[in-house]
């Protein structure tokens, strides 16, 4: 499988497919619970940095609602 290109390892969650099985593992942290909750949305988010760029990329100052 490896360097083929085949995503053979699939999240149970999300069906997101991955080509290695650490990938798949890294993955599967974004699916629980995280620490830093954004105030605007349901998201949470395992890193403050993270949960910074959501709110630049899915809530820009100025943006409606």
């Amino acid at each position: 499988v490896t360097h083929t290109g085949v995503r053979a390892f699939q999240c149970p969650l999300c069906a997101k497919r991955f080509t290695q099985k650490s990938s798949l593992n890294v993955h599967m942290r974004t699916h629980r619970p995280g620490r830093f909750p954004c105030p605007l949305c349901a998201r949470a988010f395992s890193h403050r940095t993270l949960l910074e760029r959501h709110a630049a990329a899915s809530h820009p100052p100025g943006a409606p609602g």
